[in-house]
């Protein structure tokens, strides 16, 4: 009973931290432990957030984890995996909306925004196309492919029928280096040239590609280096 009361009056402790500053001032472990104490009651669960961020290397990378991953560390059972992997997917949504652009677009800079935002905390490859009419506005944002973005794989075929069937003119096309740069690899310019010169051939069109990185995005289309390949 002892020991139960040092570990009640520990939590009552950080949820008042927490009330008052949220988690400024917290520690990695201390978030940690704070975030687990929602699933896993009457425990110390401070060890736990110890040796989940030993086994990951950093509080980041427990974020980022799958409920498969973070279930093979002993102790952390399937409710408290996925409160875990349920963070950086919330966070990406709040931020999608905080950014959501309205119907109708006006500019490469509020579309390369938006389109940064959905690849927020991702850990692997993914493409994301946006469908525009001709007078810009969006009618669908959606992931298209997971894996690496090349010529070869992303389905070119597929992004012109799913615009055929919108109805759209204009295709945005954005993809993820999640542990690199925003900078487009020999092949990601190869994927836009093929990709913009098959729509063509439908009267359709590449409006821009975006490269997004941990921490930047560059639109292919405003890049003076790049403009070209639109031409």
């Amino acid at each position: 009973m002892a020991e139960q009361g040092i570990h009640t009056n520990h939590r009552e402790r950080m949820r008042k931290r927490f009330q008052e500053n949220g988690f400024d001032g917290f520690s990695d472990h201390e978030v940690l432990e704070y975030i687990l104490f929602h699933a896993i009651p009457r425990k110390d669960v401070n060890p736990l957030a110890h040796q989940l961020i030993e086994h990951f290397g950093s509080l980041d990378r427990v974020l980022e984890a799958s409920e498969r991953e973070l279930v093979q560390v002993p102790g952390i059972g399937p409710a408290a995996a996925r409160l875990i992997a349920m963070l950086l997917p919330a966070d990406r949504y709040y931020r999608m909306l905080k950014k959501r652009p309205g119907r109708k677009v006006s500019s490469l800079e509020e579309i390369g925004d938006y389109m940064e935002t959905l690849f927020y905390g991702a850990a692997v490859e993914m493409v994301y196309a946006m469908y525009l009419d001709d007078r810009n506005h969006i009618l669908k944002v959606e992931k298209c492919f997971e894996g690496t973005a090349n010529s070869s794989t992303v389905p070119v075929s597929l992004l012109s029928s799913r615009m055929i069937q919108l109805g759209a003119t204009q295709l945005v096309l954005a993809h993820n280096h999640p542990r690199g740069f925003a900078l487009p690899s020999r092949e990601d310019l190869e994927l836009t040239i093929q990709l913009r010169r098959q729509l063509a051939t439908l009267g359709l069109s590449l409006l821009d590609h975006v490269i997004v990185s941990p921490d930047d995005y560059i639109s292919l289309r405003m890049s003076e280096k790049f403009q070209n390949l639109f031409v």
